[in-house]
């Protein structure tokens, strides 16, 4: 990717996670790990709240 700031999201299916804002500044690697939680499987995350379901974070 390109220097500077990006906003990452996550999808599978029809959830998603909140997004997660990165800056590179050109030389360095950053590793975004994804994961269901355990509220994933709830039914307001499942069908009201998908865009919240899943945990992205750097790692």
């Amino acid at each position: 990717m390109e220097s500077g700031r990006h906003v990452v999201r996550v999808r599978a299916s029809w959830q998603s996670s909140l997004p997660v804002e990165v800056t590179l500044d050109g030389t360095e690697t950053v590793t975004l790990e994804a994961a269901y939680s355990e509220r994933s499987w709830g039914f307001t995350e499942t069908f009201l709240r998908p865009e919240g379901a899943l945990d992205l974070r750097t790692v």
